[in-house]
């Protein structure tokens, strides 16, 4: 069976540009629309001013109050709930018992977003990296964390804002594509032989967890003494795979390193295939073929690059669309929190 070292859970889907490793299956895929009156250039969120003192405490609490007031600021009440979708079907928030607390369960005008916010950020993504900080496993850096507040509060209304919140090496909800560009105010290093714990952060903090994933992996051990990859306890970091080493899930579980994936059971490069032009094979029964420039792969239909589609016309997916939308089944512009 194979696997992938790599940050997300979800397949790749079809896209315009190459992957870099997958999409986090949280990830909103489009967005609600806009009253489309409003100049975006003449809207912003202000927050008060970060400093450089901040603390890997206070960032959770920090990062509900910008974004918070940067729903407020752009975001008409639709748009507000579309923002926490993602939330509400996450598996461990309803865990947790925190999707009663967000909208649309809570109604806007009695919804305190800064406490329901940060206490779904405790649970995912954010909380277990700030608890390993605090147990030295992982590494701070504030300079990193204010400059992704400052991006988020002084960001107009429109594509600057859907650009900062959605911004997965910041403070999106969404998991990093990859370790590669992971959560920029963080940084794993624990090598071989470290203590680990797993992060609720993709499936790659699952599997890597706090071990530095240019290196090694999470192993959490089963109670058969193999590896494992069990929530909310300790592990071991275990080599991660080099180029060509075996990979796989049975009959020992073994992933690569970072930037790595796993073939058939050995570790090969991680790439997005060679580029394909309009009307080329995407996708064969050997898999994806390369990726499409300036069209789109219907993987269930003609299995070719697709010419993109013009505004207006039905989609399933804003990879399909032109205008780099899909709402509510039709092709256009992305409108989400242009402004109110």
């Amino acid at each position: 069976m194979a696997c992938e070292a790599q940050e997300t859970a979800s397949p790749a889907a079809p896209m315009n540009e190459p992957a870099a490793a997958g999409e986090d299956s949280n990830s909103p895929a489009t967005a609600p629309s806009e009253d489309p009156t409003v100049d975006p250039s003449t809207t912003t969120s202000p927050q008060p001013p970060v400093t450089a003192e901040l603390t890997a405490n206070e960032l959770i609490p920090r990062i509900s109050l910008a974004i918070c007031g940067a729903l407020d600021s752009c975001c008409n009440d639709d748009h507000f709930i579309g923002y926490f979708d993602a939330f509400a079907q996450s598996p461990r928030i309803a865990e947790a018992g925190l999707v009663s607390t967000l909208p649309p369960a809570v109604p806007m005008d009695s919804f305190d977003c800064e406490s329901a916010l940060t206490a779904a950020l405790e649970v995912q993504p954010f909380g277990p990296w700030v608890d390993a900080v605090n147990d030295g496993l992982v590494t701070f850096h504030a300079d990193e964390a204010v400059a992704c507040l400052e991006a988020l509060e002084t960001a107009a209304c429109g594509d600057e804002f859907r650009d900062a919140i959605f911004d997965s090496t910041c403070f999106a909800f969404a998991a990093p594509m990859s370790s590669q560009a992971g959560r920029r105010m963080f940084t794993r290093t624990a090598p071989p032989g470290a203590t680990c714990t797993p992060l609720s952060d993709g499936v790659g903090g699952a599997i890597y967890g706090t071990c530095d994933p240019a290196q090694s992996w999470c192993c959490r051990k089963n109670e058969a003494g193999a590896c494992g990859l069990a929530e909310g306890v300790e592990g071991t970091c275990e080599p991660a795979g080099s180029l060509g080493s075996t990979c796989g899930l049975v009959p020992v579980m073994q992933f690569c390193k970072t930037g790595l994936t796993c073939g058939y059971d050995t570790c090969e490069e991680e790439g997005g295939g060679d580029p394909l032009s309009l009307g080329e094979t995407c996708y064969d029964s050997s898999g994806l073929t390369g990726y499409c420039e300036d069209s789109w792969c219907d993987l269930f239909g003609s299995t070719i690059c697709e010419p993109l589609k013009a505004d207006g016309a039905a989609c399933l997916g804003a990879y399909e669309c032109i205008g780099g939308a899909c709402e509510n089944g039709i092709c256009g512009l992305p409108t989400f929190c242009g402004g109110l």
